[in-house]
């Protein structure tokens, strides 16, 4: 008969022996007696031996991903020291003398986000790359329970199905039974893609679905009540302590105070450390991995859901599936540890930095390779880190931070309608230049735009899916908002459905997504018309060498991947195909052409960057004052800076001065037109007639309406911008316009009678009412609709300006002399008049 003090004995001994510690050798005794009281409570028959094989199984496993791990980390070091070689000697982005373009600390940085010069992938890249491949493989729950126009949520009949059929259950709901299976797969998918990556993490067959719960309505609720809840709708029988003992009935109070704690606290995700003691060592990991909890059934995990979280079924998939993407992606570009990977990069950085100072080889005369590197790795390299392995993240229940946040996101809602009158152009420009520069033809995939914005949109949506290209705005909301403002979908529920609604009724979020995937449509037709062709033949091989691809790996590719065509009109060489193959490292081939043309996507498309972000707020959160601050002011400039250093640096990629003059100039003249075309539409589009363009002032504001600038366009040599503030209030940002105005709205009387009172000024009238008015003007979501705005002011807000204000005429009137007099043009349908008088006239 097995003897359990026996086997304690022995097991301690061998690993005394083999150089365990004591703490060791004490968690896998821990580990083996509460696997047996766990088996012998279930009525398993010999629990100590069943327990000592599992002991001796995971001991096993544990020393195979140790070597696992320290495999990748030495490849991942290998391949950090041949990125920064190779950028070293090529003379292309490094040079001498005028021809100099950037030093080690770029490199740094690179790893994080993409930069042209590099060789190499970024964290970003790999991160998208990974989200396209999960959704690949679960395409059947994007297109039954997908984001629809407008933000609609498709299926929501189905959803609740959707959480039975992921537990087990049978519903007979077909559509919810294959949107089940396909979510498993995903999940299964990330774990092993996770895995191949060189991170560690195992399948449980009867996990189904993740929570979020939110602690304000934990707290309201309170713990009493969330405590009934859970107590009747866990499954205590799958749940077990860290070092696999049962949870007994008499410790489940204290278990679930711990839970409690932890998640109405802060917003955490985790059980704090040390707050079951003595029960294993892996306690901390099992609510991040959304496994501690377990749920009886589905019914049960939907009344907690329902009760205590936000969103819906479909935002808890997306957020989990974005959560395994950023976690695939750090373990491909960092490592197993992350942390440590960073310290080598930074210390190769400025080894390298040395070797250029010992040489004389500064990029910039005067100043020391080693500082330049060091100010980088600081200011940029360290809070971009921060920001990606999110170690400092906003708690997402914080009242102040989701006041921020939820604000600006009503503030986009109210001033971002008419966005898409830059963007449109603006994205058609950047991409032609894009193309040319990459020797490609610039005025393909057109009609792949048309089809994906209005003639065959349900196609183009699941042959992108299909190819790992997922359409943000199917996936997630807010998308457009976050291209534009740098904010992350985070907030009150309510503002977020406003502003996406908001921006997808503008098309601004239709646009995005339709000229995203007409270039990457495109690149993959132009990669099938190429298969023929040798690498040293591509038109477009430099596009290749930024991303590291040789020669051999596109006759690998070539020779591999088969054409795919659903359909005559649709011709692709698709990467996802390669991981169908037995090629070896079919995914290294996969990150490369995948990220190579998502990354092209984005460059054509332009959005905010993350060193832009940084660059503005650095790591400052909006749950504290000075982030507060920083959020205003950043609001609507991450943009602008991004494109500035995104078209930048593909330029220097260029080592031929000729060719970085003609990107710049190109996008220089052809953002100007835009600018000038946007913002005669803007004009337009508020009730008045194009603006004369024989002014240096039209020309400055196309300038810097050109690159989404039209905040600061609309003030230029006249003082007053399309929100009607001056400079210094733009530059502080809308939060700062908006707590002013909401200030002044509340208390104005009582400044006037503060004022009176005083004897400083005699007390006037109230203009409470009239001042609502322009208040509403000026922030009601959808109120700067580009089709619909000439509309709502005439036809709603001049009508609530004339109850609100008797001398609302004289106050029109002016409104229409300032016009004529600052800008030269006049009103087609002027204030107060309820149809236009004519046609916009130039």
């Amino acid at each position: 008969m097995f003897n359990r003090q026996n086997f304690v004995s022995c097991i301690g001994e061998q690993l005394e022996r083999k150089g365990f510690g004591k703490k060791r050798a004490d968690e896998i005794v821990s580990r083996f007696n509460g696997l047996a009281d766990n088996y012998k409570a279930q009525g398993v028959a010999d629990p100590e031996t069943r327990a000592m094989l599992q002991v001796f199984s995971e001991q096993a496993d544990a020393a195979a991903e140790k070597a696992k791990r320290a495999m990748v980390d030495l490849l991942k070091r290998g391949e950090i020291e041949d990125r920064f070689a190779n950028f070293m000697k090529n003379t292309k982005v490094f040079g001498e003398g005028e021809n100099a373009a950037a030093g080690p600390g770029r490199i740094a940085i690179s790893f994080i986000e993409d930069d042209p010069r590099s060789g190499g992938l970024s964290y970003s890249t790999n991160r998208e790359t990974a989200t396209g491949q999960l959704w690949a493989v679960g395409g059947d729950v994007l297109e039954n329970i997908g984001k629809g126009a407008l933000g609609r949520q498709k299926g929501t009949a189905h959803l609740d199905n959707v959480v039975r059929e992921a537990f087990g259950a049978n519903t007979g709901d077909s559509v919810a039974k294959e949107v089940a299976a396909a979510w498993r797969k995903m999940t299964d998918a990330s774990i092993d893609l996770i895995n191949r990556s060189g991170g560690s993490a195992r399948k449980l067959s009867d996990w189904a679905l993740p929570q979020g719960q939110n602690a304000v309505k934990l707290i309201r609720e309170g713990f009493e009540a969330w405590a009934e809840v859970h107590n009747r709708t866990l499954d205590w029988g799958k749940m077990a302590w860290p070092d696999g003992s049962p949870i007994k009935v008499e410790q489940r109070a204290d278990v679930l105070k711990q839970v409690y704690k932890t998640l109405s606290t802060g917003g955490a995700n985790k059980i704090e450390p040390g707050a079951f003691n003595g029960r294993g060592a892996a306690v901390g990991n099992m609510m991040e991995q959304h496994r501690f909890l377990r749920y009886k059934d589905g019914d049960a995990w939907l009344e907690v859901h329902k009760r205590f979280s936000d969103g819906n079924v479909f935002d808890v998939m997306t957020s989990h599936v974005s959560d395994m993407a950023h976690k695939i992606a750090l373990v491909q570009t960092f490592g197993s540890n992350p942390s440590h990977m960073a310290d080598t990069i930074r210390a190769v950085a400025l080894q390298k930095a040395a070797e250029l100072d010992n040489a004389d080889l500064s990029p910039k005369k005067g100043r020391s390779a080693v500082s330049e590197t060091e100010a980088l790795l600081k200011n940029k390299f360290s809070p971009m880190l921060e920001q990606v392995t999110r170690a400092n993240p906003m708690d997402p229940d914080s009242i102040a931070g989701n006041l921020v946040v939820g604000t600006a996101n009503i503030l986009t809602s109210a001033q971002l309608g008419a966005a898409a009158l830059l963007a449109i152009p603006g994205d058609f420009v950047t991409s032609a230049a894009v193309k040319a520069f990459n020797k490609m033809p610039v005025f393909g995939g057109v009609d792949f735009y048309f089809k994906t914005l209005a003639t065959d949109r349900a196609f183009m949506e699941k042959i992108a899916t299909q190819s790992g290209f997922v359409f943000d705005e199917v996936s997630q909301a807010v998308y457009a908002q976050q291209r534009f403002t740098g904010l992350n979908t985070v907030g009150p529920q309510f503002t977020k459905r406003v502003a996406d609604t908001v921006l997808r009724a503008s098309l601004l979020s239709g646009h995005t997504k339709a000229a995203r995937w007409a270039s990457q449509a495109e690149f993959m037709g132009l990669l099938n018309s190429s298969k023929n062709t040798a690498f040293a033949d591509l038109p477009f091989k430099e596009v290749m060498q930024r991303y590291g691809i040789t020669a051999e790996q596109w006759d690998v590719f070539r020779e591999n991947v088969q054409p795919w065509s659903p359909r005559a009109d649709v011709n692709f060489l698709r990467p996802i195909d390669i991981l169908q193959t037995k090629v070896k490292d079919a995914d290294a081939l996969y990150q490369r052409f995948q990220g190579m043309i998502l990354e092209e996507s984005r460059k054509m498309v332009p959005e905010g960057t993350i060193e832009g972000s940084v660059g503005l707020k650095d790591t400052t959160r909006p749950d504290t004052l000075p982030g507060a601050v920083l959020y205003s002011f950043a609001m609507y400039k991450n943009f602008p800076i991004s494109m500035m250093m995104t078209y930048g640096r593909l330029a220097m990629s260029n080592p031929d001065r000729q060719g970085r003059l003609a990107l710049i100039a190109g996008l220089g003249v052809g953002m100007t037109l835009v600018g000038a075309m946007g913002t005669q539409m803007r004009e337009i589009s508020k009730g008045r007639d194009p603006l004369p363009m024989n002014t240096p002032a039209f020309w400055g504001k196309a300038i810097l309406s050109g690159g989404a600038m039209s905040i600061y366009g609309d003030f230029l040599f006249a003082g007053v911008n399309q929100f009607g503030r001056g400079p210094g209030e733009a530059i502080a940002g809308p939060l700062a316009g908006f707590m002013g105005d909401t200030a002044q709205l509340v208390f104005g009387d009582a400044f006037s009678f503060a004022d009176a009172l005083g004897g400083l000024k005699e007390q006037k009238d109230s203009k409470t009412l009239s001042k609502l008015v322009e208040y509403a003007r000026r922030y009601t979501p959808g109120s700067s609709l580009w089709y619909a705005r000439a509309a709502l002011e005439r036809q709603v807000f001049d009508r609530l300006a004339e109850v609100a204000d008797p001398a609302a005429y004289r106050s029109f009137q002016r409104r229409q002399d300032k016009q004529r007099r600052d800008f030269g043009n006049d009103y087609y349908w002027a204030p107060g008049d309820r149809l236009p008088d004519r046609l916009p006239q130039f």
